[in-house]
């Protein structure tokens, strides 16, 4: 698991690349919110969403399972996973 300073600003930058693909204040966004339903991503955003994360954090895009990624916290937990050492996150 990463720090907790470190999971906060992975969320925190999830937001932002989440407000950008929703158009949602990335205040309004935190890590219970859902992807889905609250930001109303559709698959196509999701996978933008996926690369954008690989970019900026170095997670392979086919380590997320995205039908099965509900929130912002979902996300940050397979982010967390594979930098800590287990490449098989992608199904939460």
């Amino acid at each position: 698991m990463l720090p907790r300073a470190d999971r906060a600003a992975t969320i925190a930058g999830l937001a932002t690349m989440a407000a950008r693909a929703s158009g949602v204040d990335a205040e309004e966004i935190d890590e219970s919110t859902r992807l889905r339903e609250d930001l109303g991503l559709d698959s196509l955003a999701l996978i933008e969403l996926a690369v954008h994360i690989e970019e900026e954090w170095g997670v392979p895009a086919e380590q997320f399972s995205l039908p099965k990624l509900v929130t912002l916290s979902d996300v940050a937990d397979v982010i967390t996973a594979y930098r800590g050492g287990r490449a098989d996150a992608g199904a939460p």
